[in-house]
């Protein structure tokens, strides 16, 4: 039997999923493009799953969705999240302190937040329901 993933929990999968990006080479900054790392979905769903052939079928769905978010210089980010041929884009404004990372969705009132590490190539978002793993976009 399939659970459902809880809206807030698919909103911060889709807001941190298409919020963080960096220049290559660069693991100082959340500047740039940042693709979700396929296995952050696949544990998403598992977790969501209760055991036998909907986990295979859930994640091999997952397999063929693709999370990309761009942070600008200017403050906002661009996410959009490719499955089934098709792209839902979302945008917002960021802010970072440290390592404190602040989003808010345009048309939306409250910020969201979470806590980032960034190095080799990857930024971790991290709040108190999920991790999300993203990869440096070429």
């Amino acid at each position: 039997m399939v659970r459902s993933i809880s809206k807030k929990s698919l909103l911060f999968l889709t807001l941190f999923s298409l919020v963080i990006a960096a220049p290559p080479g660069d693991d100082n900054t959340i500047l740039g493009k940042w693709e979700l790392d396929p296995g952050t979905l696949e544990k998403a769903v598992v977790e969501a799953v209760q055991g036998g052939e909907e986990v295979t079928l859930a994640t091999a769905a997952i397999e063929v969705t693709v999370v990309v978010v761009e942070f600008n210089e200017d403050g906002t980010y661009v996410s959009s999240k490719t499955a089934v041929g098709e792209t839902k884009t979302v945008k917002g404004t960021w802010k970072l302190d440290g390592t404190s990372l602040s989003m808010l969705l345009e048309d939306s009132e409250e910020w969201d937040a979470a806590e980032i590490t960034l190095g080799e190539g990857q930024l971790v978002i991290a709040n108190e329901e999920e991790t999300l793993v993203f990869k440096r976009a070429e």
